[in-house]
């Protein structure tokens, strides 16, 4: 499945590339491409979340899920590191954004 979602991901990465080309509109470009990323990364998202679902319920009934180590790994360190992960991911995301409607209206102001 992922490997699909990355063909396809990179099939409009090179549209996006073409039409660059073509028309030469770099800002149309960025806000395209993070239209596309963002796609891709919520498709990927939700491929994560199963996996971690179907983990979870197999962790939960082997031997390991009586270990101390392996519990703190699964229950605290892997989600601690899973936040800090989405909260930088959110930061990132909301600056492109910021960037991106900043560049938008200094087009509009200057036509």
């Amino acid at each position: 499945m992922y490997f699909q979602l990355k063909k396809k991901y990179n099939s409009k990465l090179d549209e996006l590339n073409d039409k660059l080309a073509e028309k030469g509109d770099v800002l149309v470009f960025f806000n395209e491409l993070f239209e596309q990323t963002n796609a891709f990364r919520n498709k990927n998202t939700s491929i994560v979340n199963k996996a971690e679902k179907i983990f979870q319920s197999s962790f939960n009934i082997s031997i390991y899920s009586k270990s101390p180590i392996f519990k703190e790994l699964i229950y605290k360190d892997y989600i601690e590191g899973k936040q800090k992960f989405n909260k930088e991911e959110q930061y990132l995301k909301n600056k492109v954004s910021e960037v991106l409607k900043e560049a938008k209206e200094n087009k509009n102001n200057s036509i």
